[in-house]
């Protein structure tokens, strides 16, 4: 088999950012290529409904998901859809982390949260290579 054909069948790495603001992929984009894991794809959906599709097209490495999505505005509703067809790394990835995290059973299926405002390349590589 050629090295050519040997590195169609490794399924490459992903992650796929659920926001409804583009802009956060780019950001994720961003600390992925300064981190040096420039091997690593970058999927986004704008809401649930197309999370939904890209999982069931490729199923990612690791999920970042914002709190805050139309139509609920709370990312447990998120969590609940997400949950049905992905069992992968879920990271609440928001500009607000919710107080009462870790209030709710549905809370214990995430794998983590981070907050985009307070992120460091370090934390975020940290992460990252956790779940990659």
């Amino acid at each position: 088999m050629s090295q050519t054909s040997k590195n169609l069948d490794v399924k490459s790495a992903s992650i796929l950012v659920v926001d409804d603001h583009a802009n956060v992929s780019k950001l994720v984009e961003a600390y992925v290529s300064k981190a040096g894991l420039d091997h690593i794809e970058i999927d986004h959906a704008a809401n649930i409904e197309i999370a939904l599709i890209r999982i069931s097209q490729k199923r990612p490495n690791i999920v970042l998901l914002d709190n805050l999505l139309p139509p609920h505005f709370d990312f447990r509703y998120s969590v609940q859809e997400l949950r049905a067809a992905y069992e992968g790394p879920l990271v609440l990835f928001s500009g607000e982390i919710p107080n009462n995290i870790g209030t709710h059973e549905i809370d214990n299926s995430l794998s983590a949260t981070m907050s985009k405002d307070d992120i460091s390349t370090e934390r975020f590589t940290a992460l990252i290579k956790k779940y990659i």
